[in-house]
């Protein structure tokens, strides 16, 4: 088990521009990887990185999985994510909010499980 303790609105990498975040964007739950690295190499680096896994990651997490090399973050910045969704689930409709709270809960912990097993490739491009 990962030395961190959920948080349920974002996790500690320890690699800075590096995030692991639940977001609710349009109403629909998402678990996102995000790569905010400034430089757009050292971005597609961590981005290629996680494509290594794009099976293993596929396979653990339990819904939608979206690879997007590039995105346009409500931040205005671009960045890269991996993100995990439920479509069928919405924010606005207070009935799927106990769904909502087990898809998030559900998939950051795998998202964790992940991390524990594979953070020390990702701490070697730092």
């Amino acid at each position: 088990v990962h030395a961190n303790k959920v948080n349920w609105t974002s996790f500690n990498t320890g690699i800075k521009h590096l995030y692991f975040r639940m977001d609710m964007e349009q109403g629909i739950p998402k678990v996102c990887l995000d790569m905010q690295f400034p430089n757009e190499g050292v971005r597609e680096l961590y981005y290629e990185q996680f494509l290594e896994f794009k099976e293993r990651l596929d396979s653990t997490l339990d819904g939608e999985v979206l690879w997007l090399p590039k995105f346009e973050h409500s931040n205005t910045r671009t960045i890269a994510r991996v993100c995990v969704q439920n479509t069928e689930l919405s924010y606005n409709n207070r009935e799927d909010w106990p769904k909502i709270y087990d898809f998030l809960g559900e998939n950051f912990q795998k998202i964790e499980a992940f991390w524990s097993e594979f953070s020390e490739v990702f701490n070697q491009l730092k």
